[in-house]
């Protein structure tokens, strides 16, 4: 237990988180660059099963195939917008929170 006496308490306090981050970035980050060809086939088909809408899995098909392997950040400003305009899918005069209350996970889309 050498390391034990070389360690005093502040380095031992700052070493735990570093290490707690280290892992949260490791896990958290997306060191796989982008899709294989493979993933791709095999989520196109999923979704072909699940889905009869041929344009939905084709427009789906082709943002997959341009995926650069980068992250991307995604903001949902929905339940900024006081007063949300019409939209397919929605009924007319809804109110943003209405709309915000409707999503929830939907396992047809996993």
């Amino acid at each position: 237990m050498r390391i034990w006496k070389i360690m005093t308490k502040r380095k031992l306090l700052w070493l735990i988180p570093v290490v707690f981050y280290g892992l949260f970035v490791i896990w958290y980050a997306d060191f796989g660059g982008p899709l294989s060809d493979e993933e791709i086939d095999t989520f196109v088909a999923t979704r072909q099963v699940r889905d009869a809408n041929s344009q939905t899995v084709a427009k789906l098909e082709g943002f997959l195939r341009s995926d650069t392997g980068r992250q991307f950040l995604m903001l949902n400003a929905l339940a900024m917008n006081d007063n949300p305009p019409d939209i397919e899918g929605a009924a007319p005069g809804e109110s943003a929170d209405q709309r915000m209350g409707k999503y929830k996970l939907d396992k047809r889309y996993f």
